[in-house]
């Protein structure tokens, strides 16, 4: 990848908490290999765990900002600086993706199966009157 350029407009449309949490990660967590744990992050930028999930997923989904995680040592939060570690990203979000269409349509299914049992019930209860 080129180097990191963002946009002056961009870093202009951040919120405090989006500015303070991108400062932490850009100025110190370059590279997979300066990850930094979501709880050491937490402290660091001093907000809950669920808000800075939550600051993360506006980073990257609203204002496109290169930011991985990885659940492997070291684990956590970090600015994508390489296309392989975009592409390590990518590939973990995408078998994400597969499982949980997987599970939805699991409890489609089981969802459906239910209520074709419960349309059989009420067939026999109605003919049995």
């Amino acid at each position: 990848m080129e180097q990191l350029a963002i946009s002056h407009e961009t870093i202009e449309r951040l919120t405090p908490d989006e500015s303070l949490v991108w400062d932490v990660l850009s100025t110190s967590h370059r590279g997979r290999d300066e990850a930094i744990t979501r709880a050491s992050l937490s402290t660091v930028v001093g907000m809950p765990t669920r808000r800075l999930n939550h600051i993360v997923k506006s980073l990257t989904q609203v204002h496109g900002l290169p930011i991985g995680s990885s659940p492997h040592s070291p684990a956590g939060y970090f600015v994508i600086e390489t296309q392989g570690e975009a592409d390590e990203v990518a590939a973990r979000y995408y078998r994400q993706a597969l499982s949980l269409l997987y599970r939805m349509r699991r409890v489609k299914d089981a969802a459906l199966d239910d209520l074709c049992r419960q349309l059989v019930l009420d067939l026999r209860t109605y003919r049995d009157e």
